[in-house]
């Protein structure tokens, strides 16, 4: 842009010392021609990233974006700065567990931890979000045992192997199998009174057996048994002639 010209006005009215009117006006002419020749006012926003606070330059006019607080952000302006303020809600949570509970904060971390027999452990990879797995180990366990008696609570018990006891057994014992009954031989098992018997000599204080109403009087278990069942000797080929005798029934 080049420089304005001043006009020389003299030291007085019309005393000869100043710029006659066509100089005046010449100057006049050039400064208005420099002026409309000269380029507006440019700006330029710092950095490649982020918002751009200028937005553009219309007609010698430099445009800026207003500032304006979001969720839980206020925008507070001052003589030479603009604060920017965040304000976060309280998002504190009570825990609640069986013996007590807990508080947690903005920002705070807790624990998860297990008891005895029991396992926590993290999952972050699982899908669709990450986990906390508590495991009570059980099934891992190669030798469990229990610490106070197991009340079953009149349910059944299934899928036992062997069975020991190592005291007395109390209440009805119901054994119920579809296939081979093997050897059953626990120890020390007491009897309905408190001394501590041999299991496989005494079988007939614990086993009793029903084999239903007895119509006739045996006076043997061949006789009986024979009294009571059918059966099939099959054919007799040789000798033609034979006889069986199986007593006086």
């Amino acid at each position: 842009m080049a420089d304005i010209q001043t006009i020389n006005i003299g030291s007085a009215a019309n005393d000869g010392t100043g710029d006659d009117l066509r100089e005046a006006f010449v100057k006049v002419n050039a400064n208005f021609n420099a002026l409309n020749l000269a380029q507006g006012p440019a700006g330029v926003n710092l950095g490649s990233s982020g918002g751009k606070v200028l937005a553009d330059v219309t007609s010698n006019t430099l445009r800026f974006r207003t500032i304006v607080g979001g969720t839980n952000i206020n925008v507070t302006e001052l003589d030479s700065t603009i604060v920017l303020d965040g304000t976060v809600p309280d998002q504190s949570n009570p825990i609640i567990s069986d013996t007590g509970s807990i508080t947690v904060g903005n920002g705070a971390a807790w624990a998860l931890y297990g008891g005895d027999g029991v396992e926590t452990r993290s999952d972050n990879n699982a899908s669709p979000n990450p986990q906390i797995i508590i495991d009570a180990g059980l099934e891992r366990d190669q030798s469990p045992r229990l610490v106070a008696g197991l009340d079953a609570n009149s349910q059944n018990i299934t899928g036992v192997n062997n069975f020991s006891a190592t005291s007395s057994l109390t209440g009805t014992l119901t054994v119920s199998t579809t296939g081979t009954i093997g050897t059953l031989v626990p120890t020390n098992i007491k009897s309905k009174g408190t001394d501590t018997v041999d299991y496989e000599n005494n079988l007939g204080k614990f086993l009793t057996f029903d084999f239903g109403g007895v119509d006739n009087t045996y006076t043997g278990i061949l006789q009986f048994i024979l009294g009571t069942s059918t059966v099939d000797l099959g054919t007799f080929n040789s000798p033609s002639i034979g006889s069986i005798d199986l007593g006086a029934i």
